[in-house]
């Protein structure tokens, strides 16, 4: 296990991290507004997204030595085990804090459905369609929810992509026919409650977000790795203009939905 450190991704979490703030201060009564007439306040999915891929090229980084060749179940457990005692403790303090407050709360009584999911941390693990329950007790815990769930098939992702070029294109046509299954899903679907649960919450579908950070870790893990320096400015612009356009197409698609 690698432990080095990158010291370049370290103010870029501090900027994921404040629209992820940002976009919970609108939430707040009477701030309502702030999420309308400004937009950095509406970049939350923005950080999300970005953490996601982080984690998914941060464990590459540091596993890849150790899930290139194999899967041990030794080092399975033992990554499992150590992913998850540093996310679990917080997540079950913060649980229980947050019950008395739910179950008390007038505006929105809690669904007692919702409490063994968020015991078990799998409250965005099922294909809900018309009811969901990472929304309540510590709803930002939804996000550790897919956290646990990119966790678990970590190795496995790992030892595809740092593998060979079948491994490779074996993972990523199972991520086509899932991306095109849940596309035709969501097709025929009439109900735009249905749609943004698939495409923002649900674990799977987030998992794609993980993916990403693991093929460009084994980029960066690559011998050929000094040739992308060069490229690192247009790359930053692409991405900064591919956030732009996101932003502005979420709006125009929120806006014909109907969505506020």
């Amino acid at each position: 296990m690698r432990t080095e450190e990158l010291p370049a991704l370290t103010g870029i979490r501090f900027y994921a991290a404040l629209a992820v703030f940002l976009s919970h201060v609108s939430l707040v009564p009477k701030m309502e507004q702030l999420s309308e007439s400004h937009k950095v306040f509406d970049l939350g999915f923005v950080g999300v997204s970005f953490f996601f891929v982080l984690s998914g090229f941060i464990l590459t980084n540091n596993y890849a030595d150790l899930f290139r060749r194999s899967i041990p179940a030794g080092s399975y457990m033992q990554f499992i085990w150590g992913r998850f005692s540093k996310i679990y403790p917080v997540h079950f303090a913060t649980m229980l804090m947050a019950l008395p407050i739910q179950i008390l709360s007038p505006n929105k009584p809690l669904d007692w459905r919702a409490l063994p999911l968020h015991t078990l941390l799998i409250q965005c693990w099922l294909p809900f369609t018309k009811t969901v329950f990472y929304n309540y007790l510590n709803v930002p815990s939804w996000s550790i929810s897919c956290e646990w769930f990119f966790y678990l098939l970590a190795p496995a992702a790992m030892f595809c992509v740092l593998g060979g070029i079948r491994r490779r294109m074996l993972l990523l046509a199972i991520t086509a026919v899932y991306v095109s299954t849940l596309g035709l899903f969501l097709w025929h679907s009439q109900s735009d409650f249905t749609r943004s649960y698939f495409l923002s919450w649900f674990a799977p579908s987030r998992f794609v977000d993980f993916l990403a950070g693991v093929f460009l870790a084994r980029a960066f893990l690559s011998a050929r790795a000094y040739r992308w320096a060069a490229c690192s400015i247009p790359a930053q612009i692409s991405g900064l203009a591919y956030l732009v356009a996101v932003v502005l197409w979420r709006d125009h698609h929120l806006g014909r939905c109907g969505v506020d």
